[in-house]
C-alpha cells in the first residue's frame, strides 16, 4: 500500500504497527458496495483532484446500515506512476435500512 502513496500521507502511514494497521484496513465490519467518481479536475499535468463517494453496508443484508463517505483525493505524477498525495473526507452518512419502531 506504502508504494500507492507520496508525501506526508505516506510518511503517517510509515509510521503505523501492524495493529493500527489491521483495525483501520482488516477488521472492518462493513462490506464494501461501491465506488462513485463525482468529480474529477487537473489542477496541473501532473497534479489531479478527484472527488468520489464510497458507499458500505453493515449489519445484517436485509437490515443494518448503508454507510456513505464522500471524500477529496490529491494525485501527483512521480515519474510514470500516480501517487495518492492526501485524502480528506468531505462527508459520511448513514442510513438505517431498517424502519425504526417503538415498544
Amino acid at each position: 500500500m506504502e508504494s500507492l502513496l507520496t508525501g506526508d500521507t505516506r510518511s503517517r502511514l510509515e509510521a503505523w504497527n501492524d495493529e493500527q494497521f489491521q483495525r483501520a484496513f482488516v477488521d472492518q465490519k462493513k462490506t464494501f458496495k461501491e465506488l462513485k467518481i463525482l468529480e474529477n479536475r487537473k489542477v496541473s499535468p501532473q497534479e489531479v483532484i478527484l472527488v468520489y463517494e464510497l458507499s458500505y453496508h453493515q449489519g445484517p443484508q436485509d437490515k443494518g446500515v448503508r454507510i456513505t463517505q464522500r471524500k477529496l483525493g490529491t494525485l501527483v505524477r512521480e515519474q510514470a506512476d500516480w501517487k495518492i498525495k492526501e485524502v480528506r473526507s468531505i462527508r459520511e452518512s448513514i442510513e438505517y435500512l431498517e424502519e425504526l419502531s417503538l415498544p
